[in-house]
């Protein structure tokens, strides 16, 4: 056998024997691939040469630990084509040799944040997310209850309520192609894998702590009489006091200007004494120049006193806000305005970037997920580096490699070959828990994921986990406002801000109620929480459709006047969960509204006039059957199991990819054969399509899970075959 790197053939002249093999059902990052037990080679100037001149003190370099080689044969046909790795160095050079499935899983090192995603970065407007549903790469805003739907009370969708999610095959592109590996086969053809979607929390947290600023006021400031100042600040860089490295805060001119839109949560402290007779201190935060909020506190002479602030508001990029404050006493004295401080927290971006949309997961993890749950077979050509990844459920289908004639000997086992696996062998999902579905009194939802494979055999235990995905389940429940099957994750939080009440609710004159406030903390288009009315049927989280009067009124959509009411409206502010979950979905575009839904779904729009949705793009991953025509459209889910329930209709990961392992495992059978293989023969065996050996004028197809080394025609080789049922 020869070895030949960089072109060049090193001094060597024994066997090396390589196992080929891929571990039919095991994880991908834990198979091996092809390799060989270790061999020796001498310590000769060529060997020296070729291989780096690998001296004792720079062994754990990593040129000495993947040297790419090929392996030919006596007669000079190549055999394998992959790395040495030289493992110690002493009077000679002990080295190994890797290829197949090891030379392509460690070409995607690293985690997938790495990967350039930035043509995919998204601003997370209206126009954006309405034309993404109708794209099948990249980047798409699917509907899905995130975080906020369970508790609306009218079929409002906002632009916060949508994540961004990235199309899997977009990720797997990405992977590959930064790699320099070419992947073809079933897998990429397969309905399921092209329309597959993953969704994790798309928060940037980099880019909201970059866009983050807490300024300091040290240096007094005086406050003439009736004479509104804008509030002056001095320190940004000294710790604790800091300006992002967005650069948000102007401390020149006083201002926070955002790069991109943001909701913000502000929170501002100052103390002020006053030598005149008891006043007033009003502090005020401007968008624009226009007042978005305003407190007030009295001012005894003499007397220290502390304003603050903590207002979440809505800018949009490039948008300037400032604080202003106004003192006024009775004597028209002056008051000093002493110290204070200043915090900007962006709790909410409308962008989305390609590189936080992605799971905080390695390269590898996020592949090995994908195959696992496709049973998936992996074969790779060194030589033009090109990855097969095929569906191991079509394997009986393909042309088999009949290797009758050159099987010398056959042991027979029935239970090794399933000693992995249990009575029960289960398929799961990470599993999330979703209190509010029985807080809220959702009375039909699936909690799925879970799969097993009955396996009838005594001697095994009675449950074994065999496949543990890193992806979580979602839940699907019937939402009854929306009236459909809804997904919902745990991506988005609604967190309850300000707080107003109301005395009276009063008809617009056009139907609607209109809600007399105390004070007007509302926006058009922000949600509101209606809560302890003294009419319920107010109660509820709506959309502000109009501010119609001067004073305090607000309107929402989809709240009819039914008699006047009291009660509290409280401003609901979005923000990311902290959940690290990540969920995938079958991503259905540009789908009509009238399939899915008995309702009108309306988009509350950056115009403040709502949209009428008719088409829209849908993720699930396993629908309730309600009888509607998404119900007839999609009969594919992403579960592993069924559901008990007579509601549950969709075919399972199981039952489309297992079926046939399924089998196996009931009628299990393995056969260690030995076999002296012409290399033609042996060149042809790609682990991705079945062997045939006739016994007794009968044909058996089998799966070749692992081969031991060519090393000349005349040597016997070691065959693991596994029956396919």
């Amino acid at each position: 056998m020869m070895i030949k790197v960089s072109n060049e053939f090193l001094d060597f002249d024994d066997l090396i024997e390589v196992e080929k093999q891929i571990k039919l059902f095991e994880d991908i990052s834990t198979t091996d691939g092809d390799f060989s037990y270790s061999f020796e080679l001498q310590k000769t100037l060529n060997n020296t040469k070729l291989l780096g001149n690998p001296f004792p003190d720079n062994i754990n370099k990593p040129v000495y630990q993947k040297i790419p080689a090929k392996l030919l044969s006596d007669s000079g046909a190549e055999t394998y084509d992959g790395y040495l790795r030289v493992q110690k160095v002493t009077e000679v050079y002990e080295c190994s040799f890797f290829a197949g499935n090891n030379n392509w899983f460690t070409e995607i090192t690293g985690l997938l944040t790495d990967l350039d995603l930035s043509q995919y970065d998204i601003e997370q407007t209206e126009d954006n997310v309405i034309n993404s549903w109708s794209q099948t790469e990249g980047i798409v805003f699917p509907l899905l209850d995130n975080g906020g739907l369970i508790t609306r009370s009218y079929p409002e969708v906002k632009i916060e309520d949508f994540v961004g999610a990235f199309y899997v095959k977009t990720i797997f592109n990405k992977i590959f192609a930064e790699a320099g590996i070419k992947i073809q086969g079933e897998l990429l053809e397969d309905w399921r894998f092209q329309n597959m979607v993953s969704l994790s929390n798309s928060k940037d947290q980099e880019g909201i702590n970059a866009a983050t600023s807490f300024v300091e006021k040290s240096v007094l400031q005086v406050l003439p009489n009736n004479s509104e100042q804008k509030v002056t600040w001095d320190n940004d860089s000294t710790l604790p006091y800091f300006d992002g490295a967005s650069d948000n805060f102007d401390i020149t001119n006083d201002q926070y200007i955002p790069k991109v839109k943001s909701i913000v949560k502000v929170e501002s402290s100052m103390a002020y004494f006053g030598t005149g007779f008891f006043g007033l201190l009003v502090m005020t935060v401007r968008v624009n120049g226009v007042t978005v909020r305003t407190v007030g506190v009295g001012a005894p002479s003499g007397t220290e006193v502390t304003i603050s602030v903590n207002a979440t508001v809505s800018l949009n990029a490039n948008d300037i806000l400032e604080i202003y404050i106004i003192q006024v006493n009775s004597d028209g004295d002056a008051g000093d305005l002493r110290r204070g401080t200043l915090k900007i927290t962006p709790t909410f971006i409308y962008k989305t970037f390609g590189r936080t949309a992605v799971p905080n997961w390695t390269k590898q993890q996020f592949v090995s997920n994908i195959l696992r749950m496709f049973n998936v077979l992996a074969s790779y050509k060194e030589g033009d580096a090109t990855l097969t990844l095929n569906l191991f459920e079509k394997i009986k289908g393909k042309d088999p490699i009949d290797l009758s004639e050159y099987i010398s000997s056959t042991e027979v086992d029935y239970n090794e070959f399933i000693s992995d696996y249990g009575k029960r062998s289960l398929f799961s999902y990470q599993q999330v828990d979703f209190d509010e579905l029985k807080d809220y009194n959702k009375g039909k939802y699936f909690k799925y994921g879970q799969g097993v494979i009955e396996i009838n055999n005594d001697f095994l235990n009675s449950d074994e986990a065999i496949l543990e995905s890193d992806f979580a389940n979602p839940i699907a429940y019937q939402n009854s406002v929306f009236d459909m099957s809804m997904e919902k994750t745990n991506l988005i939080e609604l967190e309850e801000g300000e707080s107003v009440t109301f005395e009276g609710v009063g008809n617009d004159g056009l139907g609607n109620a209109s809600f007399d406030l105390s004070n007007q903390i509302f926006i058009v288009g922000d949600l509101v929480r209606i809560k302890e009315s003294s009419n319920p049927i107010y109660n509820g989280d709506w959309v502000v459709t109009s501010t119609p009067f001067s004073g305090g009124d607000i309107t929402l959509n989809g709240v009819p006047f039914n008699t006047t009411a009291t009660g509290t409206a409280i401003k609901l502010n979005y923000k990311y969960s902290s959940s690290e979950d990540v969920f995938i979905f079958i991503n259905v575009p540009n789908y009509a509204v009238s399939k899915f839904s008995g309702t009108q779904i309306v988009l509350n729009s950056e115009s403040y006039y709502p949209l009428g949705i008719s088409n829209i793009t849908l993720a699930y991953f396993d629908l309730i059957n309600l009888g509607r025509q998404v119900n007839m459209d999609f009969i594919y889910s992403l579960s592993f199991g069924g559901i008990d329930d007579p509601l549950h209709y969709q075919t399972t990961m199981i039952e489309s990819y297992f079926r046939l392992f399924s089998r196996m495992l009931n009628d299990p059978v393995k056969l260690i054969s030995t076999a002296t293989l012409p290399y033609d023969v042996y060149n042809r065996i790609d682990f991705l399509s079945p062997v045939t050996i006739k016994t007794l004028e009968t044909s058996n197809s089998y799966y070749l899970n692992r081969i031991t080394g060519f090393k000349e025609s005349y040597y016997d080789s070691t065959l693991e075959l596994i029956k396919l049922a």
